[in-house]
């Protein structure tokens, strides 16, 4: 609390003078009364009154001190000051972390003459008093600092120089989120609108705002990179699409595509397009290797399957020397198909199963490479070697496969070890609307409500299965997927049911094929920063990372999110069989395009300076003081307390 006028409080010497009169004020005098009854009477009354009345008048002495107080501090005039914090050198230093500040030019990346640009920065700023934080804007934009002081300068320089040590180097391969490093600025901003932001990277903003922009790259940085691939397989043969750039230079380079363990050989192909021209005007081109035969051609460099694709950039036969160097090479993986050995196995076979496996080898082709055997009445199945067994009426085991998915169609007698026991009778159900059980990823494109079904046969018991379809009340169709037991059973005989022509038959093998034995990753590519989703036909799955770092996933689907670019290598094992893809993690095109130009940064929203005022107290003390004269007028006003 400050007072405005402090001679008010000479207003305080009225206590003395309030003091002067309580003492040379005159007692009473006594007189002798001619009535000594009303006397005695009287002083009776007034024993009885006495320590009251000295309560009351030292009450009354209080608050006439405490008036004179008030009073002398509505002379004086108090206020309480305003907390208001003047900093004059305020600044937010934000760094650009994302891939293309890894671009090196003379021995030195742009994040590291950043980081060099944000010390000398800070320093000069806190020999002007002033405070610096500063944003590292990755893909996840964090601060580094916040608010050091002068006093705190080594504190982040030494933060600074732990940013570029090999071993903790924080740039990243991702893009920056600039939009939520501007965000986090504005925290220091909202606090002080005067606070500069300054952004130390190497992109061109046409549109810079409110923000300052210190450019750090450099005249010989240079960039060839290849920016995507495809393998595109046309009738059998495969086309490789490349899209190769070069930035900050005019060049010549060589496209090779090395084509390994083509065609099922262990030899590699090598395909050259050379001394690929580009310049300022044309950036980005795209080279397509066909390697379909035409009429008359030789067939012996067609390629049809593949183990990967090996994709980079030459200089004249030698290692393109960019400045940038985790962009010049790419890996196409997916070129051999997982193949799929499905045995269908009847009494009986009708088309409808037939067909539908035929339709989804043929449509799911780019997915699946499906080996489809019928065993025909007569003729011996097999209960081993095969990823997906079909049997069907009397073709029944007499013991379920072990190594793969087995599907039981009407089955006339339970195997062993498939779990189910059977009613004895055929069930009859003329015209009867199949109803939906449990929903679940086999029965998402079945429809049930037009589905009818004549004949059926009772399952009695079953153990451990899940009930998707039901008629008259019993279960129809009963799905099982353990580590050992990969189960489905459909009791509906489909020459008595219209299930097998309708369009959703060939969807529901489909998703058998996807729910038993899903592809273990949907692509065989990706950019930093995406989440990959993947399966497994096993329990478990282990993934390494082009950093030979294993992460180990047991519930599926998973996701994984990838940070480094290169190889990733996933391994399960099923039935005992240790299966092993890939997939390439590529730099985002827009990171690798090095001198590119942006519209416009994001907007800093700077709210208006709110001033803050200095608080007034005359009210309070006025209304103090009101309280306290109500409070002696009313003492006063009592003969007796």
């Amino acid at each position: 609390m400050t007072l405005l006028l402090p001679l008010g409080l000479l207003g305080l010497l009225a206590i003395a003078a309030l003091i002067l009169i309580y003492i040379i004020k005159p007692n009473y005098q006594q007189k002798f009364i001619s009535s000594t009854y009303v006397w005695k009477l009287s002083m009776k009354y007034r024993k009885k009154k006495i320590p009251i009345n000295r309560l009351k008048n030292i009450i009354l002495f209080i608050c006439q001190v405490l008036i004179i107080v008030s009073c002398a501090m509505l002379l004086a005039w108090p206020v309480i000051r305003a907390e208001v914090e003047v900093v004059t050198n305020e600044k937010v230093a934000i760094i650009d972390a994302s891939a293309s500040m890894m671009v090196e030019s003379d021995g030195e990346t742009r994040f590291e003459r950043a980081v060099d640009g944000v010390k000398q920065f800070a320093r000069e700023n806190a020999d002007n008093g002033g405070l610096t934080s500063v944003i590292i804007a990755s893909d996840k934009p964090y601060f580094l600092i916040q608010r050091s002081s002068p006093e705190t300068v080594a504190e982040l320089n030494a933060l600074l120089e732990e940013l570029v040590l090999p071993d903790s180097f924080k740039c990243t391969f991702a893009s920056a989120d600039m939009e939520a490093a501007v965000l986090l600025s504005e925290e220091v901003v909202e606090r002080n609108p005067d606070a500069e932001v300054v952004l130390f990277t190497a992109t061109e903003y046409i549109d810079k705002g409110r923000i300052r922009v210190v450019d750090v790259s450099h005249q010989d940085d240079w960039n060839a990179a290849v920016l995507d691939c495809k393998a595109v397989l046309e009738d059998g043969y495969y086309t490789f699409m490349i899209e190769v750039g070069c930035f900050g230079k005019s060049k010549e380079l060589d496209i090779v595509c090395d084509v390994v363990k083509y065609n099922g050989t262990n030899d590699t192909q090598r395909l050259i397009r050379y001394s690929e021209r580009f310049d300022i005007g044309l950036q980005k081109k795209t080279i397509e290797f066909k390697t379909k035969p035409e009429a008359g051609e030789d067939v012996s460099s067609a390629i049809y399957s593949f183990d990967y694709v090996y994709v980079h950039l030459d200089d004249g036969g030698s290692v393109v020397d960019d400045s940038f160097v985790n962009d010049n090479t790419y890996y196409i993986y997916g070129g051999t198909k997982p193949k799929l050995r499905v045995q269908y196995a009847s009494s009986t076979d009708n088309t409808f199963i037939r067909t539908a496996i035929q339709s989804v080898k043929s449509s799911y082709e780019n997915s699946w490479s499906i080996d489809f055997v019928t065993v025909r009445s007569g003729e011996e199945f097999k209960t081993a070697g095969y990823d997906f067994y079909i049997f069907e009426h009397s073709a029944m085991p007499d013991k379920m496969p072990t190594d793969g998915v087995v599907m039981l169609v009407n089955p006339s007698k339970a195997p062993q070890g498939a779990g189910i026991r059977l009613g004895n009778d055929i069930s009859v159900a003329i015209g009867t609307t199949v109803a939906s059980g449990k929903t679940h990823p086999v029965t998402s494109h079945l429809q049930p409500d037009l589905t009818t079904v004549s004949k059926y046969r009772r399952i009695s018991s079953h153990d451990g299965y899940d009930e998707l379809l039901f008629v008259q009340g019993d279960p129809v169709l009963l799905v099982k997927n353990t580590e050992i037991e990969k189960h489905l059973v459909l009791s509906i005989d489909l020459n008595y049911s219209n299930m097998g022509v309708l369009w959703s038959f060939t969807l529901f093998f489909a998703d058998l094929f996807n729910y038993y034995m899903p592809p273990t990753v949907g692509s065989g590519s990706f950019e930093v920063g995406d989440t990959v989703k993947l399966n497994a036909k096993g329990t478990e799955l282990s993934v390494r990372n082009p950093a030979n770092e294993e992460t180990k996933l047991n519930e599926f689907p998973a996701e994984l999110r990838v940070a480094v670019p290169g190889t990733y290598t996933l391994t399960q094992t099923y039935y005992s069989e240790v299966i092993v893809d890939m997939f390439y993690v590529s730099i985002a095109n827009f990171e690798s395009e090095i001198t590119k130009e942006v519209d416009a940064l994001p907007v800093l929203n700077v709210g208006k300076r709110t001033e803050r005022e200095d608080k007034d107290l005359l009210i309070y003390i006025a209304a103090a003081l009101v309280a306290l004269l109500f409070v002696e007028w009313w003492l006063q006003s009592r003969d007796y307390f």
